[in-house]
Parts: C-alpha cells; structure tokens; sequence
C-alpha cells in the first residue's frame, strides 16, 4: 500500500501547494539531508535517513548490519532495516511528499522524522481515492 503525505511549504510557496519549490528552499532540504533527482518529466527530492544522522548504521564487509543507533538509542537490525526500506520524496513540481514500502510503523517513524526536520503542523486527514493523504503546513 502506499500512501502520501501532501506538505505545503510556507515559506517557499505560500498556501498554494500546487506551485514549484523554489530553488532556495530546495537548497534548504538538500541540506537537510535530501538529494535531488531529475529524469525526464521527473523532480525529486529524495529522502535517506542515513543522511541525516538520524539513523546510524555500522556494517560488515559483507553488507549485512553490525551495529545500529536511531537518534542515539540502539535498535535491531530488523528495524533499522525497516526503516531504511522506506523509499520517501517530495515532489519538486507540486511540494508531495510520497512515502511508502516497508512497514507502517516504519512509514509513520519516517514521516515523524521529516516533519521533525522541516517543522511541519499537521492539518485534518483528507481521503482522496481510498489512499490516505495527510497535509502540512511548515
């Protein structure tokens, strides 16, 4: 199942959340730990978790985890392999955040993270074609 999570970004777009991020405030979440990516009709801002020294991961040569910390706190390489399934992106174009794959409790634990980062305050749920879509104001 995937699901969406709408932000509007204030400061970049006003309350208009159809408009295209502004380059300023691209630059802002690159810095934050997201990473552009553009292909054809394409603008992403990509999320990784391990970016942002939220999620520390230690590793063997191999690949497989040896030792992992969320927010300093040690956790299960079941988790954090969890959460770093978790594929989630803004949408240059209209300002979407996507997440999705994994669990939901990973999904949820990533969306409190990126709203941890870019202070976002939650509005009503809005259901739009049975997908669950939540917006944001920053």
């Amino acid at each position: 199942m995937r699901y969406n999570y709408v932000l509007k970004f204030k400061k970049a777009m006003g309350d208009d959340y159809m408009r295209k991020l502004t380059d300023a405030r691209i630059k802002e979440l690159e810095a934050l730990g997201f990473k552009r990516w553009i292909k054809d009709d394409y603008d992403r801002l990509y999320f990784n978790i391990e970016n942002t020294k939220i999620l520390h991961v230690e590793r063997y040569h191999s690949g497989n985890i040896n030792w992992a910390t969320l927010n300093g706190e040690p956790i299960t390489h079941a988790d954090a392999n969890r959460l770093l399934a978790v594929k989630a992106y803004v949408n240059v174009r209209n300002g979407e955040l996507v997440i999705h794959g994994s669990r939901e409790e990973a999904r949820s634990h990533i969306k409190e993270e990126i709203s941890k980062l870019i202070d976002l305050e939650e509005k009503p749920d809005k259901t739009i074609n049975s997908q669950e879509t939540r917006t944001f104001l920053v």
